[in-house]
């Protein structure tokens, strides 16, 4: 096949895709798991194309913050935004939204030291469940982590803590927390210092550093200019390490910690929702570092 035939069957291939692309539709779906490891229905809210292929879609885990719950991503008008996006020919994947509290108290996506195995519940029995269920993820290729503010140190401790389940890891208005603060605030969740470095962020990621192993394919934070002073003190920590193992934009990473203007609240994350949304595809789309 010559030069010009080939360029011509690309362009019919792609547009192709796009208009399947264009005509993908989404099922919203709210259900509960039973978990054996933490003895209760566990809540997650699902947003699934209509339309499968022979292979399982791209999933997005999306981990809410404090006092929330899985619609979250609802509320920062997530479903909107993913259909506009996938009607202009980007590429569809399901996104599942998982819940981190149990009664009133919130987990921290933990194994809590004083309380219940939430991690081990999410990574071991909630998302393999799920990925029957929905026909969605299946490998790390296929799958990522995503949350807002508690939801964001979720996704780095989650992600970090299972090395080779997740692609790419994202956290938006970033939390990590000190032992000072985690501990005063969420003791069941984090307990004395070295059960607290065990799920810290920061320190599991220094332990990849010295070890020179970079954990996962892509990464995104984001944190707005207005935020929480301590917020932002760790969140400047959290990039100047990830910069040390090798994230940058070169590679498709966003590092954007007080760059853009905004605080810790709906107002910033449904104006950047748009931005998220489009790096979760390409993600899937992406070449290994």
């Amino acid at each position: 096949m010559n030069q010009r035939a080939l360029s011509f069957l690309t362009l019919i291939i792609l547009w192709s895709l796009s208009a399947a692309h264009a005509r993908t539709s989404y099922k919203i779906t709210e259900g509960s798991y039973r978990s054996d490891l933490v003895k209760r229905d566990v809540p997650y809210w699902a947003m699934v194309p209509t339309v499968q292929s022979r292979f399982p879609t791209p999933v997005v885990y999306f981990l809410h913050g404090r006092g929330g719950t899985p619609r979250q991503f609802l509320e920062v008008d997530g479903p909107k935004i993913l259909e506009a996006h996938v009607k202009n020919g980007g590429r569809p994947f399901a996104v599942i939204a998982l819940s981190g509290r149990v009664e009133n108290r919130d987990t921290y996506w933990v194994n809590e030291a004083r309380g219940l195995p939430w991690a081990d519940m999410i990574l071991k029995e909630m998302i393999p469940a799920l990925e029957v269920k929905y026909f969605v993820g299946g490998h790390d290729e296929n799958r990522m982590i995503a949350g807002i503010s508690m939801g964001s140190h979720g996704a780095f401790q989650l992600g970090l803590n299972s090395q080779g389940m997740f692609r790419c890891a994202a956290g938006h208005s970033i939390v990590v927390r000190d032992y000072a603060t985690a501990s005063q605030q969420f003791p069941v969740a984090f307990g004395t210092r070295a059960e607290f470095d065990r799920r810290d962020p920061l320190t599991l990621l220094r332990a990849f550093i010295d070890r020179r192993q970079v954990p996962l394919k892509k990464v995104w934070i984001d944190i707005g200019k207005q935020d929480d002073p301590l917020f932002l003190r760790q969140a400047r920590l959290f990039k100047q390490e990830l910069a040390r193992i090798g994230y940058s934009a070169n590679h498709g990473d966003k590092l954007d910690v007080d760059l853009t203007d905004g605080r810790h609240d709906y107002d910033y994350w449904k104006k950047r929702m748009p931005e998220y949304i489009n790096w979760y595809s390409r993600c899937f789309l992406s070449s290994s570092r």
